[in-house]
């Protein structure tokens, strides 16, 4: 964590300006540019490239940026790009910084290692992350209609879709879908690429084969990943999210595709907040989805409210079939988490329901961890049907 102290810069109106200053590590390049990259506007909504800071002397970084007085915000640390991102010695991934604008500070952090190392292989990372996704497309931009915010939503079209004229397909929806497919896109410029997991699991025929439709969150994604607001967030508005799916992209995505319906052929799937929000959207509306991925989700919301609701639940069990997993490295209190899952998983057993947990042993807090596991859902959720034995004909 970030040490503080208070600061001289003055409080102007109901603005508070905050000071980041950065020890960054003695082979970083002379001419750099370090940027704190956060979810506040000004801090770029998670660019690579947010607030920039100025070289002060040697190797420290000054810059002082205004916020809202008592906006919470997080942030990280990179050159400018997310393969510059900075990580520990050990080359493991940094923890979300956390902040407040209650009034003047100063954030003091060092940085222990950059990610790549040095300038080259930074050219090299931007380089490979230009190679387009094969078998995906852009479908449009949703949400105006109901949710008053556009935002791109993409499909992973099977590549056997053009040879069978006739098969219908189920469809899996995906939150937080401009992390999905494309490493230009997303989050620390790291990808699920869920269309490679998917081909290599359709090939291996593990498998049935199924659409993914990746639908990107709006600017508060607290706000619509949410089933009710936090004590100390803004949220409650997971309803928006499943008037978006059903007013607007399951109608546009039905009419351009041949897509089974029904919530046997319906999934959705999210990790973190996505992960909660794909629970509450299958426990919600089981007569829509009928398949959930739960991947690494946020239970400690709003004072465990997931696990408090369903212990108290009465409600008949539905025929959905959930997917709750989670790694063992997510948090310096990995137990709280993993048990966290394992409790819910078994309140759904408990009530009848198919529901099964997976523990990814090393598996982090991030999209490299989420696609080394992302077939394991993909075929619990879908597995591959087998043939029935023909039956002899008799002479």
């Amino acid at each position: 964590m970030a040490e503080t102290r208070e600061s001289n810069t003055k409080l102007i109106d109901d603005f508070v300006a905050i000071t980041f200053e950065v020890n960054a590590p003695d082979y970083t390049p002379k001419n750099a540019t370090i940027y704190i990259c956060g979810d506040a506007a000004n801090l770029g909504r998670w660019r690579a490239r947010g607030f920039p800071l100025k070289r002060s002397e040697g190797n420290l970084f000054k810059g002082t940026a205004v916020f809202r007085a008592g906006d919470k915000f997080s942030w990280k640390i990179t050159r400018g790009h997310w393969s510059s991102v900075e990580k520990t010695l050990s080359g493991n991934e940094v923890l979300n910084r956390e902040g407040i604008a209650d009034k003047e500070r100063v954030y003091t952090t060092t940085v222990e290692a950059w990610a790549d190392k040095g300038s080259e292989l930074e050219i090299q990372v931007e380089e490979d992350l230009s190679k387009p996704c094969p078998h995906v497309i852009t479908l449009g931009e949703f949400g105006l209609k109901s949710t008053t915010e556009s935002r791109p939503v993409w499909v992973h079209v099977p590549p056997e879709y053009e040879e069978n004229g006739t098969k219908e397909y189920p469809v899996l929806y995906m939150l937080d879908g401009q992390n999905v497919f494309d490493p230009n896109t997303a989050f620390l410029g790291r990808s699920w690429r869920a269309d490679i997991v998917y081909d290599r699991a359709a090939r291996d025929e593990k498998i049935e084969p199924f659409f993914i439709c990746a639908l990107a969150h709006r600017i508060d994604r607290s706000y619509e990943y949410t089933p009710v607001p936090d004590y100390f967030f803004e949220g409650g508005g997971l309803h928006s999210l499943a008037d978006l799916i059903e007013q607007e992209v399951a109608p546009a995505l039905h009419k351009r595709f041949r897509i089974k319906k029904g919530p046997e052929n319906t999934g959705i799937l999210g990790s973190s907040l996505g992960g909660l929000a794909a629970f509450h959207m299958a426990w919600r509306h089981p007569e829509r989805f009928g398949l959930s991925g739960v991947i690494s989700p946020s239970l400690w919301w709003a004072g465990r409210h997931t696990l408090k609701m369903v212990s108290r639940s009465t409600k008949k069990a539905s025929d959905v079939r959930f997917w709750i997993d989670m790694g063992d490295q997510e948090s310096r209190q990995p137990k709280l988490l993993i048990n966290s899952v394992r409790q819910l998983t078994n309140l759904l057993k408990g009530r009848s329901y198919n529901a099964r947990c997976y523990i990814h042993k090393g598996g982090l807090h991030d999209e490299p961890s989420w696609h080394r596991r992302l077939h394991l859902p993909f075929q619990h959720l879908f597995p591959k049907k087998k043939e029935e034995p023909k039956e002899k004909s008799e002479d």
